[in-house]
């Protein structure tokens, strides 16, 4: 008699005896992950053989394949994921190309597919012929299989503008009256090539000396980012002394209250010797622009020049005609030594 054993996976026979009931030839090797034994019957069945039928499904960035195929209890089957490239903002040297995670070999030949996208991250245009580089917004897609069995993963990313060179342009001059339209604006060599404007180019360039104010850089390279509201220097100077425009006598010693009040004039001179302006001496007087008073003058009455706008005092360092200016807005002081 033989008797039946079991080990490996297999049923096989061992020693000179068998039971018949259990319907095994000697020698017969079974592979027991193919057969099912029935205990009530002492009987080995096969069990119906399964094909696999491949497919995919995806999930945002990943795509998982199954088996559709009915009773498959395949588990951990494989993936492939798509990421964001290394490439961030515009003009870096990372990879532009979208990341791909594929341990499992599902790829193959695929390729990933690259689209301009709006602010949902949806794909708007044709296919891209590349992977961008350009900054904006893209979403990058791949897929496997074919037909009913096929499954597209994306990933939607960002190309960040770069921040431009832009240092702000320098040696700037202006006339005192002017306004900073009358200043152009120059792009400085090694910036990032553009355009500067003035934040309001209606501004006056204000008083003689360094004033500062606000200009924007726009790069002609729509990849960068427009800068704004940079401090941009100008030196403001006087313009030289003009003709004169009234005449005063020679001999004055003093200018009497309200000699000159309301009167049409531009640029006065007052002669060498004069010792003193006296109350409301150019009241009035709004064409007035430049007014020349030498150091001989030592007295200048605080209402002298009410009602006048943006008058330009020429007189020496020191003089009773700087410390006037001092204490008035309306009047701005440029030194010279003309005029003793």
């Amino acid at each position: 008699m033989m008797g039946v054993a079991c080990y490996d996976g297999y049923v096989d026979y061992y020693s000179c005896s068998a039971n018949s009931t259990q319907n095994i030839r000697p020698a017969l090797r079974l592979d027991l992950s193919k057969v099912a034994f029935d205990a009530s019957t002492n009987t080995f069945t096969a069990k119906p053989t399964h094909e696999h039928s491949f497919a995919y499904t995806a999930d945002g960035n990943t795509i998982a394949q199954i088996c559709t195929a009915d009773g498959c209890d395949l588990t951990d089957l494989p993936t492939l994921t798509i990421a964001a490239p290394a490439l961030t903002v515009y003009g870096g040297a990372e990879s532009p190309e979208a990341l791909i995670t594929d341990e499992d070999g599902l790829r193959g030949d695929a390729e990933v597919v690259y689209f301009a996208a709006n602010d949902a991250g949806e794909k708007t245009g044709d296919a891209l012929s590349s992977a961008p580089i350009n900054a904006g917004k893209y979403r990058a897609e791949i897929t496997l299989g074919e037909g009913d069995a096929a499954a597209t993963a994306h990933v939607v990313y960002t190309i960040e503008k770069a921040d431009p060179i832009a240092n702000a342009p320098a040696g700037l001059t202006a006339t005192y009256g002017q306004t900073l339209a009358d200043v152009a604006l120059t792009n400085p060599e090694g910036n990032t090539e553009g355009v500067w404007a003035w934040a309001d180019s209606t501004l006056s360039v204000g008083e003689t000396g360094e004033n500062t104010f606000k200009a924007n850089f726009t790069p002609t390279d729509a990849n960068y980012n427009t800068v704004e509201d940079v401090d941009v220097t100008v030196t403001v100077t006087a313009p030289a002394f003009g003709t004169p425009t009234f005449t005063l006598p020679k001999n004055i010693k003093t200018i009497e209250e309200s000699a000159f009040e309301g009167l049409p004039m531009t640029i006065v001179e007052i002669p060498s010797g004069c010792e003193s302006i006296g109350k409301w001496a150019f009241k009035g007087c709004a064409g007035l622009t430049q007014i020349r008073i030498p150091a001989s003058v030592t007295t200048i009455d605080t209402t002298a020049f009410d009602g006048c706008v943006n008058v330009l005092v020429y007189g020496a360092t020191g003089s009773a005609a700087e410390t006037f200016c001092g204490t008035h807005a309306n009047c701005t002081f440029v030194a010279e030594n003309a005029g003793e």
